[in-house]
Protein backbone atom coordinates (compact mmCIF):
# COMPACT_ATOMS: atom_id res chain seq x y z
CA UNK A 1 0.00 0.00 0.00
CA UNK A 2 3.01 2.67 1.02
CA UNK A 3 4.52 1.74 -2.08
CA UNK A 4 1.39 2.24 -4.24
CA UNK A 5 1.30 5.76 -2.36
CA UNK A 6 4.64 6.73 -3.26
CA UNK A 7 3.95 5.56 -6.78
CA UNK A 8 1.11 7.70 -7.13
CA UNK A 9 2.88 10.62 -5.15
CA UNK A 10 0.49 10.92 -2.33
CA UNK A 11 3.89 10.17 0.14
CA UNK A 12 6.90 11.66 0.14
CA UNK A 13 8.72 8.26 0.59
CA UNK A 14 7.89 4.60 1.09
CA UNK A 15 9.12 3.78 4.77
CA UNK A 16 9.70 -0.17 4.29
CA UNK A 17 11.59 0.82 1.30
CA UNK A 18 15.01 -0.84 3.12
CA UNK A 19 12.79 -3.66 4.17
CA UNK A 20 13.37 -7.42 3.25
CA UNK A 21 10.46 -9.77 3.67
CA UNK A 22 11.84 -13.49 4.51
CA UNK A 23 9.67 -16.30 4.02
CA UNK A 24 10.05 -18.46 7.24
CA UNK A 25 8.86 -22.63 6.12
CA UNK A 26 5.81 -23.06 8.90
CA UNK A 27 5.58 -26.37 10.09
CA UNK A 28 2.87 -28.07 11.67
CA UNK A 29 2.11 -30.83 14.57
CA UNK A 30 -0.59 -33.26 14.63
CA UNK A 31 -0.85 -36.34 17.44
CA UNK A 32 1.52 -39.37 16.72
CA UNK A 33 0.02 -42.31 16.30
CA UNK A 34 -0.02 -44.27 19.54
CA UNK A 35 -1.13 -40.94 20.90
CA UNK A 36 -3.91 -40.73 18.50
CA UNK A 37 -4.97 -44.56 18.89
CA UNK A 38 -5.43 -43.58 22.90
CA UNK A 39 -8.19 -40.93 21.98
CA UNK A 40 -9.67 -43.32 19.91
CA UNK A 41 -10.08 -45.80 22.37
CA UNK A 42 -11.97 -43.11 25.34
CA UNK A 43 -15.03 -44.23 26.49
CA UNK A 44 -17.31 -41.03 26.37
CA UNK A 45 -20.19 -40.66 27.93
CA UNK A 46 -21.44 -37.38 27.37
CA UNK A 47 -22.83 -37.19 23.74
CA UNK A 48 -21.57 -33.45 22.89
CA UNK A 49 -18.22 -34.43 23.94
CA UNK A 50 -18.48 -37.85 22.23
CA UNK A 51 -19.40 -36.09 18.84
CA UNK A 52 -16.32 -33.99 19.08
CA UNK A 53 -14.01 -36.68 19.24
CA UNK A 54 -15.62 -37.99 16.23
CA UNK A 55 -14.67 -35.08 14.82
CA UNK A 56 -11.56 -35.22 15.16
CA UNK A 57 -10.93 -38.40 14.53
CA UNK A 58 -12.87 -37.93 10.86
CA UNK A 59 -10.24 -35.17 10.18
CA UNK A 60 -7.25 -37.08 11.47
CA UNK A 61 -8.38 -40.06 8.85
CA UNK A 62 -9.26 -37.61 6.26
CA UNK A 63 -7.34 -34.24 6.27
CA UNK A 64 -10.42 -32.47 6.30
CA UNK A 65 -10.47 -28.92 7.87
CA UNK A 66 -13.51 -28.25 10.17
CA UNK A 67 -15.02 -25.86 8.16
CA UNK A 68 -15.18 -28.74 5.14
CA UNK A 69 -16.28 -31.62 7.79
CA UNK A 70 -19.35 -29.56 8.31
CA UNK A 71 -20.03 -29.40 4.78
CA UNK A 72 -20.21 -32.79 4.06
CA UNK A 73 -23.00 -34.10 2.50
CA UNK A 74 -24.35 -37.63 1.76
CA UNK A 75 -23.84 -36.58 -2.02
CA UNK A 76 -20.49 -35.94 -1.75
CA UNK A 77 -20.10 -40.22 -1.50
CA UNK A 78 -18.64 -41.04 -4.73
CA UNK A 79 -17.32 -44.27 -6.39
CA UNK A 80 -13.80 -43.90 -7.66
CA UNK A 81 -13.30 -44.76 -11.08
CA UNK A 82 -15.94 -47.28 -11.59
CA UNK A 83 -14.54 -49.37 -8.39
CA UNK A 84 -17.09 -50.31 -5.34
CA UNK A 85 -14.76 -48.37 -3.22
CA UNK A 86 -16.33 -45.20 -1.33
CA UNK A 87 -14.50 -41.93 -1.80
CA UNK A 88 -15.02 -38.06 -0.76
CA UNK A 89 -15.25 -35.40 -3.14
CA UNK A 90 -15.55 -32.40 -1.38
CA UNK A 91 -15.21 -28.68 -2.37
CA UNK A 92 -12.57 -26.86 0.05
CA UNK A 93 -14.29 -23.49 1.34
CA UNK A 94 -11.17 -21.98 1.55
CA UNK A 95 -9.92 -22.84 -2.14
CA UNK A 96 -12.63 -24.19 -3.37
CA UNK A 97 -11.09 -26.79 -5.34
CA UNK A 98 -12.03 -30.40 -5.44
CA UNK A 99 -10.30 -32.86 -2.80
CA UNK A 100 -10.93 -36.47 -3.28
CA UNK A 101 -10.20 -38.07 -0.39
CA UNK A 102 -10.51 -42.22 0.45
CA UNK A 103 -12.78 -43.63 2.98
CA UNK A 104 -10.37 -45.25 5.40
CA UNK A 105 -12.56 -47.08 8.16
CA UNK A 106 -12.59 -44.88 10.91
CA UNK A 107 -14.22 -42.34 8.94
CA UNK A 108 -16.53 -44.95 7.28
CA UNK A 109 -17.54 -45.98 10.74
CA UNK A 110 -18.59 -42.70 12.07
CA UNK A 111 -20.63 -41.62 9.08
CA UNK A 112 -22.20 -45.36 10.15
CA UNK A 113 -22.70 -44.21 13.35
CA UNK A 114 -25.13 -41.15 12.59
CA UNK A 115 -26.68 -42.57 9.33
CA UNK A 116 -30.00 -42.77 11.28
CA UNK A 117 -29.15 -39.25 13.17
CA UNK A 118 -32.52 -36.87 12.86
CA UNK A 119 -30.74 -33.61 12.72
CA UNK A 120 -27.86 -35.12 10.22
CA UNK A 121 -31.45 -36.67 8.12
CA UNK A 122 -32.25 -33.34 7.99
CA UNK A 123 -29.32 -31.61 7.02
CA UNK A 124 -28.22 -34.05 4.00
CA UNK A 125 -24.88 -33.71 6.72
CA UNK A 126 -22.66 -37.08 6.98
CA UNK A 127 -21.34 -35.68 10.51
CA UNK A 128 -23.50 -33.53 13.29
CA UNK A 129 -22.52 -30.30 13.79
CA UNK A 130 -20.26 -29.18 16.58
CA UNK A 131 -18.95 -25.18 16.69
CA UNK A 132 -15.53 -24.77 16.37
CA UNK A 133 -15.05 -23.09 19.51
CA UNK A 134 -16.08 -26.25 21.26
CA UNK A 135 -13.91 -28.28 19.68
CA UNK A 136 -11.11 -26.17 20.51
CA UNK A 137 -11.91 -26.84 23.55
CA UNK A 138 -13.33 -30.13 25.12
CA UNK A 139 -10.38 -31.54 22.37
CA UNK A 140 -7.76 -30.31 25.33
CA UNK A 141 -10.26 -32.05 27.85
CA UNK A 142 -10.24 -34.99 26.02
CA UNK A 143 -6.73 -35.66 25.17
CA UNK A 144 -6.12 -35.50 29.17
CA UNK A 145 -8.51 -38.12 29.82
CA UNK A 146 -7.39 -40.25 27.26
CA UNK A 147 -3.83 -40.34 29.01
CA UNK A 148 -2.10 -37.60 26.59
CA UNK A 149 0.82 -35.60 27.75
CA UNK A 150 -0.79 -31.82 28.81
CA UNK A 151 2.05 -30.18 27.12
CA UNK A 152 0.68 -31.80 23.59
CA UNK A 153 -3.13 -31.60 24.69
CA UNK A 154 -3.07 -27.99 25.57
CA UNK A 155 -1.46 -27.14 22.37
CA UNK A 156 -4.69 -29.37 20.26
CA UNK A 157 -6.70 -27.82 18.21
CA UNK A 158 -8.90 -28.97 15.61
CA UNK A 159 -6.97 -28.01 13.30
CA UNK A 160 -4.29 -30.52 14.74
CA UNK A 161 -6.19 -33.93 13.36
CA UNK A 162 -6.02 -32.02 9.80
CA UNK A 163 -1.70 -32.26 10.61
CA UNK A 164 -2.06 -35.32 11.91
CA UNK A 165 -3.07 -36.84 9.02
CA UNK A 166 -0.69 -35.29 6.72
CA UNK A 167 1.92 -36.77 9.23
CA UNK A 168 0.57 -40.37 8.89
CA UNK A 169 0.65 -40.57 5.09
CA UNK A 170 4.60 -38.97 4.93
CA UNK A 171 5.74 -41.49 7.79
CA UNK A 172 4.15 -44.78 6.03
CA UNK A 173 5.88 -42.96 2.62
CA UNK A 174 2.79 -41.48 1.01
CA UNK A 175 4.16 -38.88 -1.75
CA UNK A 176 4.11 -35.06 -1.29
CA UNK A 177 2.11 -35.29 -4.60
CA UNK A 178 -0.70 -37.25 -3.16
CA UNK A 179 -0.86 -35.81 0.31
CA UNK A 180 -0.97 -32.24 -1.31
CA UNK A 181 -4.12 -33.34 -3.57
CA UNK A 182 -5.61 -35.25 -0.32
CA UNK A 183 -5.42 -31.83 1.78
CA UNK A 184 -6.65 -29.67 -1.43
CA UNK A 185 -3.39 -27.48 -1.73
CA UNK A 186 -3.53 -25.89 -4.77
CA UNK A 187 0.56 -26.73 -5.13
CA UNK A 188 2.75 -29.41 -3.61
CA UNK A 189 5.15 -26.92 -2.41
CA UNK A 190 2.51 -25.38 -0.01
CA UNK A 191 2.57 -28.64 1.48
CA UNK A 192 6.44 -29.42 1.26
CA UNK A 193 6.82 -25.80 3.00
CA UNK A 194 4.49 -26.98 5.88
CA UNK A 195 5.62 -30.85 6.22
CA UNK A 196 9.38 -30.30 5.11
CA UNK A 197 10.41 -31.97 8.48
CA UNK A 198 8.16 -35.06 8.09
CA UNK A 199 9.24 -35.09 4.76
CA UNK A 200 12.62 -37.17 5.68
CA UNK A 201 10.18 -39.92 6.29
CA UNK A 202 9.50 -40.66 3.34
CA UNK A 203 13.08 -39.65 1.36
CA UNK A 204 14.80 -41.59 4.41
CA UNK A 205 12.81 -44.65 3.11
CA UNK A 206 13.39 -43.58 -0.93
CA UNK A 207 17.34 -43.57 -0.08
CA UNK A 208 16.86 -47.15 2.00
CA UNK A 209 15.20 -48.72 -1.33
CA UNK A 210 18.31 -47.16 -3.47
CA UNK A 211 20.99 -48.41 -0.93
CA UNK A 212 19.65 -51.73 -0.72
CA UNK A 213 19.58 -52.59 -4.50
CA UNK A 214 22.47 -50.39 -5.52
CA UNK A 215 24.89 -51.89 -3.03
CA UNK A 216 23.55 -55.17 -1.64
CA UNK A 217 24.75 -57.13 1.48
CA UNK A 218 25.58 -60.48 1.06
CA UNK A 219 26.90 -63.04 3.60
CA UNK A 220 30.31 -64.56 3.34
CA UNK A 221 32.42 -66.83 5.70
CA UNK A 222 29.21 -65.55 8.15
CA UNK A 223 30.23 -62.13 8.25
CA UNK A 224 27.99 -59.24 6.40
CA UNK A 225 30.05 -57.53 3.64
CA UNK A 226 28.67 -55.41 1.18
CA UNK A 227 29.11 -56.09 -2.36
CA UNK A 228 29.51 -52.79 -4.69
CA UNK A 229 26.28 -53.71 -7.49
CA UNK A 230 28.31 -51.74 -10.84
CA UNK A 231 25.37 -52.71 -12.73
CA UNK A 232 23.14 -50.15 -14.47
Amino acid sequence: ICLNLFKRGLMKSDPFIDTKLRWKNSTAEGLTESDLEKLMKLDVKLPRMQKVLDRFIVGSFSGMSHTDISKCTRDDLVKNYGSEELWLKVRRKKTNGICKIPLLPPVKAIIDKYANDPKCIAGNLLFPLVGLNIVNTCIKDLAILAGISPEVARNLSSHSSRHGHAQQLLNHGVSILTVSEILGHSNPSITKKIYARNSFFYVAEDMKKFTDKRFPKVKIDGEIQIQRNLQD
